[in-house]
């Protein structure tokens, strides 16, 4: 089914270990970050002793969002710098999505994408739920009829004659 664009539910969930993100930050330059992250993550991380698990958490975040399109990251056509974790008013994560990423949605009948952040002393973790738009039918809700079966068996089946 390559044109595929009924809604459906997706979720991704990845785990970062926090010492693999201190290992880069011990190598990276703020330019090599930037590769990875945006401005706003490293300025909403900030610097002190929580900001390698942070950036695991938003690492691990971004990876989840690849996962609801794995045909799309498979080939390459989005990446994990096309997902932001942005804060809104009350401090909770939001994602924030790349032109290509906002296409896909379009695309598949989603909204956005809602982000669970965690993380523990050695590892963070991140789950990742697309939303699916207001006014779309799920093909669950369609009817509430059971189908009935295509074929011959849609005939209703008459009783057996007595000989």
């Amino acid at each position: 089914m390559a044109g595929v664009t009924r809604p459906l539910t997706r979720c991704g969930i990845d785990t970062v270990e926090i010492a693999r993100v201190e290992r880069l930050l011990s190598r990276a330059s703020r330019e090599d970050l930037l590769e990875i992250f945006s401005r706003g993550e490293l300025s909403d991380v900030g610097e002190g002793p929580r900001r390698a698990a942070r950036l695991a958490a938003r690492l691990a975040a971004k990876e989840a969002c690849l996962k609801l399109f794995p045909r799309e990251t498979t080939r390459g056509l989005i990446v994990p710098e096309d997902f932001w974790v942005a804060l809104d008013g009350y401090g909770a994560p939001r994602i924030v999505c790349s032109p290509a990423v906002r296409e896909l949605l379009a695309r598949y009948r989603l909204s956005a994408i809602a982000v669970s952040l965690t993380h523990t002393r050695t590892s963070a973790s991140a789950v990742a739920v697309a939303e699916v738009a207001r006014g779309t039918i799920s093909s669950r809700r369609r009817s509430r009829r059971p189908r009935r079966p295509a074929g011959p068996a849609r005939r209703p089946i008459r009783p057996a004659s007595s000989p």
